[in-house]
């Protein structure tokens, strides 16, 4: 069971204030709110290489995809 997506919310947003991108982006694949996964996932690209931006998108879609 995943849990509740509402709850998952909550906490990938608090771990995001804190800048905690890993812990944040577990939960925001947990949650509902996928506009936020998607800026919060913008905001990390942006400490890696440029040209690192598609790894950040297809780890995502990897990790939702293997949860289904």
């Amino acid at each position: 069971m995943q849990g509740d997506p509402t709850l998952h919310a909550l906490f990938a947003h608090s771990y995001w204030a804190i800048e905690d991108y890993e812990n944040a982006h577990r939960h925001f694949l947990r949650s509902d709110d996928m506009n936020g996964l998607s800026d919060m996932l913008l905001e990390w690209a942006k400490t890696g290489y440029p040209s690192e931006l598609d790894l950040f998108i297809c780890r995502s879609v990897l990790l939702y995809a293997t949860q289904m």
